[in-house]
């Protein structure tokens, strides 16, 4: 037995050949689970395959378009976020082939960009709804997005078509109308067809 008044026993470094091996494998383990966790986030760009090339067939997307519709509308309608529905009714375009979907797709990024200020954009998007819904209040829309934008030419067409509305639903804006067609001639120099 050994007291204090004996020497110490010298003890190879690391604690013996066990401790050695044990030790080791600990490091590893450690190194390996520092390496898996930094690797997790950017795991998917080892298994990721690269795109087709371009003129190859790819696989359908599913898409739930009743769904995408209600959340882009939640977000225009209803106190959202005007540019995630825009967005949403972007993204859900290729697939829409009915001219009641398009028209729907149209009439919600027609008014998200009025929303925002964004009368140009509009006034695009009101024309290619009006190209699938040709209604009166489409018209209307084309005619002040336009008008609003600035871009007089469009304006003048689109006011000038409502003039010509034949339509009783035209009639309580055909003398502003032509008015307003009338000034927009004024500004920019060039008569209107005669109707």
């Amino acid at each position: 037995m050994a007291t204090l008044a004996d020497p110490p026993v010298k003890r190879p470094a690391g604690g013996g050949p066990l401790w050695t091996v044990f030790g080791f494998l600990v490091g590893v383990l450690g190194a390996l689970t520092l390496f898996a966790g930094a690797l997790y986030g950017r795991a998917y760009w080892l298994v990721r395959r690269p795109p087709p090339p371009f003129g190859h067939a790819t696989a359908p997307v599913s898409i739930d378009v009743e769904a995408q519709f209600a959340e882009a509308e939640f977000e225009i309608y209803l106190g959202g976020s005007l540019a995630r529905g825009s967005r949403l009714l972007n993204e859900l375009l290729p697939f829409l082939s009915e001219q009641e979907e398009l028209a729907r797709a149209y009439q919600g990024l027609a008014d998200a960009e009025m929303a925002q200020g964004s009368f140009h954009r509009a006034a695009a998007f009101y024309q290619e709804l009006f190209r699938h819904r040709p209604e009166f209040d489409v018209l209307l829309n084309v005619a002040l997005a336009y008008d609003a934008a600035g871009a007089l030419e469009g304006a003048l067409g689109a006011y000038l078509q409502i003039v010509d509305w034949k339509g009783a639903e035209a009639d309580p804006y055909r003398d502003q109308a032509r008015a307003r067609a009338d000034s927009i001639t004024d500004i920019i120099g060039t008569p209107p067809p005669e109707s």
